[in-house]
């Protein structure tokens, strides 16, 4: 599974209100995204086990160009023991997208291509973090690790075939799948706007 981000449309990201006169850098946030996409899911499989005419792999299967446009609602709350709790949760349409499929015999001759038509098609995902960061600066600076859990859920259907004899009807591929992944990292921001207002307060 590959997806190409092309359009980041709209982020809006409103601080939380302060605490005690917390630093910036200590505060949350929340905020939307919506994003353009496209990107493409290869399969393979071998049946060699059972056919020992045919070939390895027996058959490829590649939905590519599926075009999609996705929100995305995403929240982070940092707390006074430098910990911090982030995650995301969007929810997206594939719009258009296409299905190939080949197939092949022992010593990888090609006996089937087809093309079929991916009209609609579902995207969900999430993720969730854990962190700890150290705020450096007075705020203008944080620097954190963190790990956590994501999943990303696609769902699609291919309709018709078109090969080099003639079209064929019917439904002729469905996909479904879920990836979940563990995660550890670090993270750094740099607030430009937070060391203009202490080196102005200092003049």
């Amino acid at each position: 599974m590959r997806i190409r981000v092309l359009i980041l449309a709209l982020a809006i990201s409103p601080a939380a209100a302060a605490q005690e006169e917390w630093p910036s850098a200590r505060r949350g946030d929340l905020g939307v995204r919506w994003w353009v996409s496209t990107g493409e899911t290869k399969l393979s499989h071998n049946a060699q086990g059972l056919d020992p005419t045919l070939g390895n792999p027996t058959s490829e299967l590649v939905y590519e160009n599926l075009d999609a446009n996705t929100f995305e609602l995403f929240g982070r709350q940092n707390f006074r023991n430098n910990l911090f709790l982030k995650g995301l949760v969007g929810a997206g349409q594939i719009n258009v997208g296409s299905f190939d499929d080949e197939d092949f015999r022992a010593g990888q001759v090609k006996f089937s291509d087809t093309t079929s038509s991916v009209t609609e098609g579902r995207i969900g995902y999430g993720s969730l973090d854990l962190g700890y960061q150290w705020v450096l600066r007075g705020g203008a600076v944080t620097l954190g690790v963190f790990g956590g859990f994501s999943q990303w859920t696609e769902d699609y259907d291919a309709y018709g075939a078109t090969d080099h004899v003639g079209f064929i009807g019917g439904a002729l591929g469905s996909f479904l799948g879920t990836w979940g992944f563990r995660l550890a990292g670090w993270n750094g921001v740099y607030s430009c706007a937070a060391d203009w207002s202490e080196r102005s307060m200092t003049r």
